[in-house]
């Protein structure tokens, strides 16, 4: 029996709607340095196939970066980008066969506010928030770096992983801000293969992404959305533009040339019990003040 990508939102939706709306978000248990953190209550339930493909793509739920089959995006709440300060909201979106993944703000690692994800051994992801000072592995820092809380519908789950946080600080960095009002706001992925960290601890030692690594730009002007709350829910729970008919688990796994800038295209399939990614509040609060 085949299913429409339409037939499955809607049951997607249903489901969640069982379920208070996201709002506002809350602050969730805080974790300095390298305290290890609990782990994250609810993990998606997911069901996708992703194809190559790759492309910087204005959607309902800010903007989105994507190529063999792993997803960067960023959303600006419109108050944040009036104000030129305040909360920013990520989603890393990849599959569990990485060791990690990571997002990071600039156009290299030096210097850079880094968003690192790895499953903590339990059917969840740890989120830790990392900076460098040239090509050493990064570390996270004691004062001074991101401040980030991972939020609802994080979590690993057939074949994939999927970290949603947002950024309390994340508008300035070591040696740059961000412009809410550019258009190329330069930004880099990296990532490596190989076995679960299954860590908890947000100052894990990582393997080196041995050139696995993406340089890219988001049109900050074109990632605002109108919620002050998460904006990866119900039917922004995957990245829309990448849905298609075919069922499937997770595929690939990004060893593929990768080169996506500001214009190459988008991946992501939609299967039979899509993602049913919960509404809910935020999880947990990691960095340094």
């Amino acid at each position: 029996m085949k299913y429409s990508t339409s037939s499955i939102l809607a049951a997607a939706l249903y489901a969640t709607s069982a379920f208070a709306q996201y709002g506002s978000p809350t602050t969730g248990d805080t974790i300095s340095g390298g305290n290890s953190g609990s782990p994250v209550g609810a993990a998606p339930v997911t069901a996708s196939s992703a194809v190559p493909g790759g492309a910087t793509t204005q959607t309902n739920r800010g903007v989105v970066n994507c190529r063999n089959n792993i997803c960067y995006s960023m959303a600006v709440p419109q108050t944040t980008a009036s104000r030129g300060s305040g909360d920013i909201y990520f989603q890393i979106f990849a599959p569990d066969t990485f060791s990690w993944v990571g997002l990071g703000t600039g156009s290299g690692m030096a210097d850079s506010n880094m968003f690192l994800i790895y499953q903590n051994g339990q059917g969840n992801v740890t989120l830790s928030g990392r900076q460098a000072a040239g090509y050493t592995m990064p570390t996270v820092p004691t004062t001074g770096g991101p401040v980030l809380e991972l939020l609802a519908g994080s979590g690993v789950a057939n074949g994939w992983m999927v970290a949603n946080f947002r950024c309390l600080n994340c508008e300035s960095w070591k040696t740059s801000t961000l412009d809410f009002t550019g258009t190329g706001q330069s930004m880099v992925g990296a990532w490596q293969t190989g076995d679960s960290l299954d860590s908890a601890d947000v100052n894990a030692r990582i393997g080196k992404h041995t050139g696995n690594i993406r340089s890219f730009s988001f049109d900050v002007t074109q990632a605002a959305v109108s919620t002050t709350g998460s904006p990866f829910i119900g039917d922004n729970a995957i990245p829309a533009e990448l849905m298609q008919n075919n069922g499937g688990g997770a595929s690939g796994n990004g060893n593929t040339p990768d080169n996506a800038g500001p214009g190459a295209s988008a991946m992501l399939s939609q299967a039979l019990g899509v993602a049913v990614i919960l509404a809910g509040v935020p999880l947990l609060r990691v960095g340094s003040t």
